[in-house]
């Protein structure tokens, strides 16, 4: 799969060309369509609700995920299991993935640009930022230019796994950037500063999650048919797990590459807990819970946040209170996509140009999680 480079530099230019179009021609149309709504039960849903306008009231809130690629959605799937009344959107960085590398100027430049960008047109109630590397980064420095709107970070659930370990010995499996955070420091002198912790740090993995999750998902779920099928499971407020993954043979190899540090370790010397501590890896916990044996327990932070964003919601529903249907946004946008306040999986954006063939590969992957629309995100 190819990425576009991206330089590591601080500053993100404002007439960044990063769209399949030539041409914007105003901050009301920014998208650039890639997969239409289902039209296939013969009703525009969109329009079902908006003729209700004015029937009732709802608290419905438009949450915003974050990511670099699509490691958030293992962490969405959690948080729609405890919040199935929210309207999902998600915004992945394709042309900056992956995160893992990038210096820490570069991460808060690029994250505030891009959920600042979004955030103006869609108007979230609440943002996810998906992504251990970024948050472990930018939560302090981003929070107060999005004042109005809460920000939940993902960070390693050290804490989880400092109350697990019995040996006293824990793994911290996740991007080389994410190891070696202050933040990360601080979270295990806090809750684990009596263990001893491995830190293992790689990009390889979160290549290896990203491909495998958009090779299996569009080879089991290419067909409109079965987009159809998970699309109406979403709209209907069903549970969508995460695909449990598997590693073609022919890429075990570059997985226990990755694990033999641990796997290496006389048995006695191993951890008893790991910490998957970037969003793609619960992706393939099933591959690597096979290698690394039944000893080992696999922890990560997903349904922690579930919880967590239920009770920053809680606290917000007086201000959430919205009429059935339809609902105006900034800057005049019309989209009722952006618009509607029924709950589901709407609109996921990326950046950059990608060929035809990823695009559809994008398309396949998100309407799986249910997701209307595939859109390619203009920054001007």
């Amino acid at each position: 799969m190819a990425h576009n480079k991206v330089p590591d530099t601080a500053k993100v230019p404002d007439t960044a060309k990063v769209s399949d179009s030539t041409k914007v021609p105003d901050t009301a149309k920014i998208f650039d369509t890639v997969m239409e709504p289902d039209t296939s039960r013969g009703v525009d849903i969109v329009k079902a609700y908006k003729s209700l306008h004015g029937l009732k009231t709802l608290k419905v809130p438009k949450i915003l995920f974050f990511d670099s690629g699509m490691g958030g959605l293992s962490v969405l799937s959690e948080v729609r299991k405890l919040n199935p009344r929210a309207a999902y959107y998600y915004l992945f960085d394709h042309e900056g993935f992956p995160y893992g590398q990038k210096s820490e100027s570069y991460l808060v430049a690029r994250v505030e640009t891009l959920l600042s960008r979004v955030s103006a047109v869609l108007a979230p109630d609440l943002i996810v930022i998906a992504c251990n590397t970024a948050s472990t980064v930018v939560l302090d420095q981003i929070r107060p230019h999005f004042s109005r709107i809460p920000i939940v970070g993902v960070v390693p659930a050290i804490k989880t796994a400092g109350q697990l370990s019995r040996k006293r010995k824990i793994a911290l499996l996740a991007t080389p950037g994410t190891v070696q955070r202050a933040y990360t420091q601080r979270l295990i002198a806090n809750f684990a500063a009596d263990c001893e912790v491995m830190r293992m740090g790689t990009v390889e993995l979160v290549w290896l999650a990203e491909q495998c999750l958009l090779d299996e998902v569009t080879a089991a779920h290419g067909t409109a048919e079965q987009r159809t099928a998970t699309q109406r499971m979403a709209a209907q407020g069903e549970d969508i797990e995460t695909p449990r993954l598997q590693l073609p043979a022919s890429k075990l190899p570059e997985l226990k590459a990755i694990l033999a540090p641990i796997m290496d370790l006389p048995h006695c010397e191993q951890p008893d807990v790991v910490v998957l501590g970037c969003t793609h890896f619960p992706l393939l916990r099933a591959d690597i819970a096979a290698l690394l044996g039944p000893d080992i327990t696999l922890v990560d932070s997903g349904a922690a946040i579930g919880r967590r964003v239920a009770y920053v919601l809680a606290q917000k529903q007086e201000s959430l209170e919205v009429e059935l249907g339809y609902r105006g946004a900034p800057n005049g946008a019309q989209d009722p996509l952006l618009n509607a306040v029924t709950p589901g999986a709407w609109v996921a954006w990326y950046t950059g140009s990608v060929p035809e063939a990823q695009r559809a590969q994008f398309a396949a992957t998100f309407s799986y999680f249910g997701f209307q629309q595939v859109q390619s995100l203009a920054l001007v």
